[in-house]
Protein backbone atom coordinates (compact mmCIF):
# COMPACT_ATOMS: atom_id res chain seq x y z
CA UNK A 1 0.00 0.00 0.00
CA UNK A 2 1.20 3.49 -0.77
CA UNK A 3 1.02 6.15 1.92
CA UNK A 4 -1.90 7.69 -0.01
CA UNK A 5 -3.82 4.41 0.23
CA UNK A 6 -2.97 4.09 3.91
CA UNK A 7 -4.31 7.59 4.60
CA UNK A 8 -7.54 6.85 2.73
CA UNK A 9 -7.97 3.70 4.83
CA UNK A 10 -7.46 5.74 7.98
CA UNK A 11 -10.13 8.24 6.93
CA UNK A 12 -12.49 5.32 6.18
CA UNK A 13 -11.85 3.54 9.48
CA UNK A 14 -12.20 6.71 11.55
CA UNK A 15 -14.97 8.40 9.58
CA UNK A 16 -12.84 11.51 9.17
CA UNK A 17 -11.54 13.72 6.41
CA UNK A 18 -8.20 15.46 6.03
CA UNK A 19 -6.96 18.99 5.53
CA UNK A 20 -8.17 20.60 2.32
CA UNK A 21 -6.37 23.92 2.47
CA UNK A 22 -4.06 25.96 4.62
CA UNK A 23 -6.98 27.71 6.30
CA UNK A 24 -9.76 25.08 6.38
CA UNK A 25 -8.92 22.12 8.58
CA UNK A 26 -10.59 18.72 8.42
CA UNK A 27 -11.49 16.43 11.28
CA UNK A 28 -8.07 14.71 11.19
CA UNK A 29 -5.43 17.34 10.51
CA UNK A 30 -2.39 16.53 8.43
CA UNK A 31 -0.06 17.40 11.29
CA UNK A 32 -1.81 15.02 13.71
CA UNK A 33 -2.08 12.31 11.07
CA UNK A 34 1.64 12.43 10.28
CA UNK A 35 2.50 12.03 13.97
CA UNK A 36 0.09 9.10 14.32
CA UNK A 37 1.37 7.38 11.16
CA UNK A 38 4.99 7.53 12.31
CA UNK A 39 4.01 6.38 15.79
CA UNK A 40 2.29 3.36 14.22
CA UNK A 41 5.23 2.77 11.88
CA UNK A 42 7.59 2.62 14.86
CA UNK A 43 5.23 0.21 16.62
CA UNK A 44 5.33 -2.14 13.62
CA UNK A 45 9.12 -1.84 13.37
CA UNK A 46 9.54 -2.70 17.06
CA UNK A 47 7.38 -5.81 16.67
CA UNK A 48 9.41 -6.92 13.66
CA UNK A 49 12.71 -6.36 15.45
CA UNK A 50 11.55 -8.35 18.48
CA UNK A 51 10.42 -11.25 16.26
CA UNK A 52 13.06 -11.26 13.52
CA UNK A 53 15.93 -13.25 15.05
CA UNK A 54 17.26 -15.08 12.00
CA UNK A 55 17.13 -12.64 9.10
CA UNK A 56 17.61 -9.16 10.47
CA UNK A 57 15.03 -6.69 9.12
CA UNK A 58 15.98 -3.26 7.83
CA UNK A 59 13.56 -0.75 6.34
CA UNK A 60 13.72 -1.12 2.55
CA UNK A 61 13.38 2.68 2.21
CA UNK A 62 16.83 3.19 3.73
CA UNK A 63 19.45 4.26 1.20
CA UNK A 64 22.34 2.42 2.84
CA UNK A 65 22.88 -0.62 5.01
CA UNK A 66 23.06 -0.56 8.82
CA UNK A 67 26.84 -0.74 9.05
CA UNK A 68 28.84 2.20 10.36
CA UNK A 69 32.60 2.69 10.08
CA UNK A 70 34.94 5.03 11.90
CA UNK A 71 38.63 5.72 12.12
CA UNK A 72 40.70 4.29 14.94
CA UNK A 73 42.77 6.83 16.84
CA UNK A 74 45.91 5.76 18.67
CA UNK A 75 45.37 5.60 22.45
CA UNK A 76 41.69 6.59 22.16
CA UNK A 77 39.40 4.16 23.97
CA UNK A 78 36.00 5.87 23.72
CA UNK A 79 34.13 6.09 20.37
CA UNK A 80 30.71 7.71 20.04
CA UNK A 81 27.83 5.86 18.43
CA UNK A 82 24.71 7.33 16.87
CA UNK A 83 21.38 7.41 18.68
CA UNK A 84 19.93 5.67 15.59
CA UNK A 85 21.89 2.53 16.50
CA UNK A 86 19.06 0.87 18.44
CA UNK A 87 20.77 -2.52 18.74
CA UNK A 88 24.48 -3.24 18.31
CA UNK A 89 24.77 -6.56 16.48
CA UNK A 90 28.54 -6.90 16.31
CA UNK A 91 31.73 -4.84 16.36
CA UNK A 92 34.84 -5.46 14.30
CA UNK A 93 38.25 -3.77 14.01
CA UNK A 94 40.93 -3.88 11.34
CA UNK A 95 44.47 -4.54 12.52
CA UNK A 96 47.57 -2.88 11.11
CA UNK A 97 47.97 -5.70 8.57
CA UNK A 98 44.51 -5.00 7.10
CA UNK A 99 42.75 -8.01 8.66
CA UNK A 100 39.33 -7.68 10.30
CA UNK A 101 38.68 -9.17 13.76
CA UNK A 102 35.39 -9.72 15.57
CA UNK A 103 35.42 -8.18 19.05
CA UNK A 104 34.03 -9.89 22.12
CA UNK A 105 31.41 -7.98 24.08
CA UNK A 106 32.18 -7.57 27.76
CA UNK A 107 30.21 -5.83 30.49
CA UNK A 108 31.56 -3.80 33.37
CA UNK A 109 29.26 -5.67 35.77
CA UNK A 110 31.60 -8.66 35.44
CA UNK A 111 34.42 -6.58 36.86
CA UNK A 112 32.44 -5.99 40.04
CA UNK A 113 31.85 -9.72 40.39
CA UNK A 114 34.24 -12.57 39.90
CA UNK A 115 37.00 -10.57 38.18
CA UNK A 116 37.37 -7.89 40.87
CA UNK A 117 39.31 -5.69 38.48
CA UNK A 118 39.20 -1.95 37.87
CA UNK A 119 38.02 -1.15 34.35
CA UNK A 120 40.96 1.22 33.91
CA UNK A 121 43.33 -1.68 34.58
CA UNK A 122 41.72 -4.07 32.12
CA UNK A 123 43.89 -4.55 29.01
CA UNK A 124 45.57 -1.24 29.77
CA UNK A 125 48.48 -1.68 27.35
CA UNK A 126 47.54 -0.30 23.93
CA UNK A 127 47.41 -2.79 21.07
CA UNK A 128 44.90 -4.31 18.66
CA UNK A 129 41.44 -4.23 20.33
CA UNK A 130 39.88 -7.61 21.11
CA UNK A 131 36.92 -6.60 23.31
CA UNK A 132 34.36 -3.81 23.61
CA UNK A 133 31.94 -2.48 26.19
CA UNK A 134 28.86 -0.28 25.64
CA UNK A 135 28.31 2.64 27.98
CA UNK A 136 25.64 5.18 27.12
CA UNK A 137 26.27 6.42 23.58
CA UNK A 138 29.85 5.16 23.46
CA UNK A 139 31.82 2.04 22.63
CA UNK A 140 34.92 1.44 24.74
CA UNK A 141 37.65 -0.65 23.12
CA UNK A 142 39.94 -2.98 25.10
CA UNK A 143 42.79 -2.62 24.71
CA UNK A 144 42.70 0.84 23.22
CA UNK A 145 44.31 0.87 19.78
CA UNK A 146 48.03 1.48 19.55
CA UNK A 147 47.68 2.80 16.00
CA UNK A 148 45.64 5.29 13.98
CA UNK A 149 43.91 4.00 10.86
CA UNK A 150 41.02 5.16 8.69
CA UNK A 151 37.73 3.19 8.49
CA UNK A 152 38.98 0.51 10.85
CA UNK A 153 36.16 0.32 13.37
CA UNK A 154 33.01 -1.30 11.97
CA UNK A 155 29.68 -1.45 13.81
CA UNK A 156 26.76 -3.59 12.63
CA UNK A 157 23.52 -2.32 14.10
CA UNK A 158 19.73 -2.38 13.89
CA UNK A 159 17.80 0.86 13.37
CA UNK A 160 14.25 2.12 13.30
CA UNK A 161 12.08 2.80 10.25
CA UNK A 162 12.50 5.51 7.64
CA UNK A 163 9.70 7.74 8.91
CA UNK A 164 7.35 9.61 6.60
CA UNK A 165 7.61 13.35 6.08
CA UNK A 166 4.87 15.82 5.26
CA UNK A 167 6.21 16.27 1.72
CA UNK A 168 6.09 12.50 1.10
CA UNK A 169 2.34 12.41 1.75
CA UNK A 170 0.73 15.66 0.61
CA UNK A 171 1.11 18.19 -2.18
CA UNK A 172 -0.81 21.43 -1.56
CA UNK A 173 -2.85 19.65 1.13
CA UNK A 174 -3.93 16.90 -1.31
CA UNK A 175 -2.88 13.28 -0.90
CA UNK A 176 -0.19 12.53 -3.46
CA UNK A 177 2.34 10.29 -1.74
CA UNK A 178 3.69 7.15 -3.42
CA UNK A 179 6.16 6.00 -0.77
CA UNK A 180 5.37 2.60 0.76
CA UNK A 181 6.32 1.34 4.23
CA UNK A 182 9.57 -0.62 4.21
CA UNK A 183 8.21 -3.95 5.41
CA UNK A 184 6.13 -6.80 3.93
CA UNK A 185 3.18 -5.45 1.93
CA UNK A 186 0.84 -8.02 3.48
CA UNK A 187 0.95 -6.04 6.73
CA UNK A 188 0.82 -2.43 5.54
CA UNK A 189 -2.80 -2.11 6.62
CA UNK A 190 -1.65 -2.56 10.22
CA UNK A 191 -0.49 1.06 10.16
CA UNK A 192 -4.00 2.13 9.16
CA UNK A 193 -5.59 0.20 12.01
CA UNK A 194 -3.07 1.37 14.61
CA UNK A 195 -3.73 5.00 13.69
CA UNK A 196 -7.48 4.38 13.61
CA UNK A 197 -7.41 2.81 17.08
CA UNK A 198 -5.40 5.74 18.42
CA UNK A 199 -8.08 8.10 17.10
CA UNK A 200 -11.19 6.02 17.84
CA UNK A 201 -10.20 5.21 21.42
CA UNK A 202 -10.68 8.94 22.10
CA UNK A 203 -13.26 10.20 19.61
CA UNK A 204 -15.20 7.12 18.43
CA UNK A 205 -15.14 4.62 21.27
CA UNK A 206 -17.84 2.52 19.60
CA UNK A 207 -15.34 1.64 16.86
CA UNK A 208 -12.37 1.00 19.13
CA UNK A 209 -13.25 -2.59 20.08
CA UNK A 210 -13.47 -3.79 16.48
CA UNK A 211 -10.28 -1.93 15.54
CA UNK A 212 -8.34 -3.40 18.45
CA UNK A 213 -9.44 -6.94 17.57
CA UNK A 214 -8.17 -6.47 14.02
CA UNK A 215 -4.86 -5.12 15.32
CA UNK A 216 -4.33 -8.08 17.63
CA UNK A 217 -4.87 -10.53 14.79
CA UNK A 218 -2.58 -8.69 12.37
CA UNK A 219 0.17 -8.23 14.96
CA UNK A 220 0.19 -11.96 15.69
CA UNK A 221 0.46 -12.74 11.98
CA UNK A 222 3.23 -10.17 11.59
CA UNK A 223 5.27 -11.63 14.45
CA UNK A 224 4.73 -15.18 13.20
CA UNK A 225 5.85 -14.23 9.70
CA UNK A 226 9.01 -12.39 10.71
CA UNK A 227 9.88 -15.03 13.29
CA UNK A 228 9.86 -17.80 10.68
CA UNK A 229 10.71 -16.17 7.35
CA UNK A 230 14.14 -17.83 6.88
CA UNK A 231 13.35 -21.38 5.77
CA UNK A 232 16.77 -22.77 4.81
CA UNK A 233 17.01 -24.86 7.97
CA UNK A 234 20.05 -23.03 9.34
CA UNK A 235 19.45 -22.39 13.02
CA UNK A 236 20.41 -19.08 14.57
CA UNK A 237 21.80 -17.62 11.35
CA UNK A 238 22.53 -13.88 11.22
CA UNK A 239 23.05 -12.18 7.86
CA UNK A 240 25.37 -9.18 7.56
CA UNK A 241 26.17 -7.06 4.53
CA UNK A 242 28.86 -4.60 3.59
CA UNK A 243 27.65 -1.00 3.49
CA UNK A 244 28.11 -0.34 -0.21
CA UNK A 245 24.63 0.25 -1.61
Amino acid sequence: MTITEICKRIYFLTGTTGDTSASVKGSFTNADLLISINKAYNRVASLIMMSDHRWRWDDSNQTDLPIATAALVANQQDYSISSTHLIIERVEVKDEDGNWHLLTHIDQSAFKGYKKEAMSEHSETAGTPTEYDLIGDSIFLYPKPSYSQAASLKIYYARGPSEFTDAQIWTSYALAGTKVPGFNTLFHDLISYLVAYDYCSIFHKERAGYTLAQIQGMEKELKDFYGQRLNDGVKGMRVSFESNK
